[in-house]
């Protein structure tokens, strides 16, 4: 991490064995500790069409899934979303075996950026909700930074703040809940 400036922590190699499907976790505390080795009880996933010829299968996706997020780009840039891939990273995009992950990462980047914008609009809505209670007490409002504790608010005003906190927390499950 030194000599990358904090750019790699570390390097790993791994060999990629069967599919598997995870029955149960044995030491579900090695999640929260790095010191340990996560366990788990699996059983592997048999694959019935070994002996099938699916590359033509899997051309046809690529293709498709290269066609949809070209199609997903220009929708951004026609929209004028505010968080957008830039329109040349669709000729970069593939899912191609040699792709993926560099598509997986790219996509997490763009979520992660989503989040932080509907964080914004949060603070920004929570900003808005207090000034107009101060304004309807007749408190001078300036531009400046304000510090205002939660539990000194009129419970009316807790509550829309409670609601758009709430709304942003779902908001964000669900963009976070899709199957990437």
């Amino acid at each position: 991490a030194e000599q990358t400036n904090d750019q790699i922590k570390y390097r790993v190699t791994h060999t990629v064995g069967d599919r598997c499907r995870i029955i149960r976790i044995l030491n579900a505390d090695a999640l929260e500790d790095n010191d340990k080795y996560l366990q788990v009880e699996v059983e592997i996933l048999q694959d019935k069409d070994e002996n099938e010829d699916v590359d033509h299968i899997h051309e046809e996706m690529i293709t498709y899934t290269n066609e949809c997020f070209a199609i997903f780009v220009d929708l951004q840039v026609r929209l004028n979303e505010t968080v957008r891939f830039n329109p040349g990273v669709v000729n970069e995009f593939n899912v191609d075996r040699d792709g993926l992950w560099k598509a997986i990462s790219l996509w997490k980047s763009y979520m992660t950026q989503i989040t932080i914008q509907e964080e914004k609009k949060l603070q920004a809505n929570i900003a808005s909700i207090v000034k107009r209670h101060f304004v309807r007490q007749g408190r001078p409002i300036d531009n400046e930074a304000m510090r205002v504790n939660f539990d000194d608010l009129p419970p009316a005003v807790q509550h829309r703040l409670n609601v758009e906190t709430r709304r942003f927390q779902r908001d964000v499950d669900s963009l976070l809940a899709g199957p990437y």
